[in-house]
């Protein structure tokens, strides 16, 4: 078996493959890329070398290589999303836990990986699955994780501590959060499972906005199309991302007699338009 990526350059399409003998298991694939300003191309997902253990890989332009060798990174499940700043940390999160048996966000510097925070200080009660920053060097993640109200949050680690974006419950998601964008502006963005409603399997999902004061909803009472975000339970958004233009883009799979159909969508700030760009799926 062997994992392959396609890469687009000067117009053309390649295959990045993985020729080497730690692409061994039969479900393996990248479901995450990420590149630093090097262009080095990184990658995670259910890939795995010759121990069993799920790696971030590297390509170089010629090679690909797991960071830091052979079973330096082990979580417990596949590799999850992949981040990676203006001076090329990556930030990695997954269902890893520590030996207290959280859930965290792991650096990589360029030599080691290391809990963001310090050993312990999120404290995450399950996956991290999504990472982004802004233009101040914050790091923002999300995840299933939920606080001592049971509420899916957003956390921010200000380069000393974690805290909760917008203050206890500020945010109050009733489900989890898969995807967190930024904009030129220092506003971010999250989005998931988590519905309008008092619970996940009541009301619509939406895109939340925290504006640096407090989180608001941007697509409920919009013109985003309501067969994308208004279906019944089942609904969620799953692909969130910005332009440097402020544009948003979601990706909405969207439960239609128990089938679910992938939407794209782009939203323009402020919310005057939103485009269907493509059906991509039905599953």
């Amino acid at each position: 078996v062997f994992l392959f990526i396609s890469l687009v350059s000067k117009g053309q399409w390649s295959v990045i493959h993985c020729p080497f003998d730690s692409c061994i298991h039969n479900f393996d694939y990248a479901n995450m890329l990420a590149f630093d300003a090097n262009q080095d191309i990184f990658f995670s997902g259910s890939v795995y070398n010759s121990a069993g253990y799920a790696y971030v890989g590297m390509y170089d332009g010629l090679h690909n290589i797991e960071l830091t060798g052979l079973n330096n990174y082990q979580p417990v499940g596949q590799t999850g999303f992949l981040f990676v700043d203006s001076l090329n940390n990556i930030y990695l999160g997954s269902d890893a836990a520590n030996t207290a048996g959280h859930a965290y966000c792991a650096k990589w510097d360029g030599t080691s990986w290391s809990e963001l925070g310090g050993d312990n200080s999120l404290k995450a009660n399950t996956a991290v699955l999504a990472i982004t920053n802004d233009q101040f060097g914050n790091i923002y993640c999300a995840g299933g994780f939920t606080n001592d109200s049971l509420k899916a949050y957003v956390a921010k680690y200000d380069g000393v501590d974690w805290s909760e974006l917008g203050g206890m419950n500020a945010l109050h998601a009733n489900d989890g959060i898969e995807w967190l964008a930024h904009d030129p502006a220092g506003n971010i963005y999250a989005a998931g499972w988590f519905t309008n409603g008092p619970t996940n399997q009541v009301g619509n999902p939406y895109i939340a906005k925290f504006d640096g004061t407090s989180w608001s909803d941007i697509t409920t009472n919009s013109n985003l199309d309501t067969i994308v975000l208004q279906g019944s339970w089942g609904t969620w958004i799953q692909d969130l991302s910005t332009d440097r233009f402020g544009n948003i883009y979601c990706q909405n799979n969207y439960k239609l007699n128990s089938l679910f159909i992938s939407f794209a969508r782009a939203i323009e700030l402020p919310l005057v338009m939103n485009v269907e760009l493509s059906v991509i799926s039905c599953q």
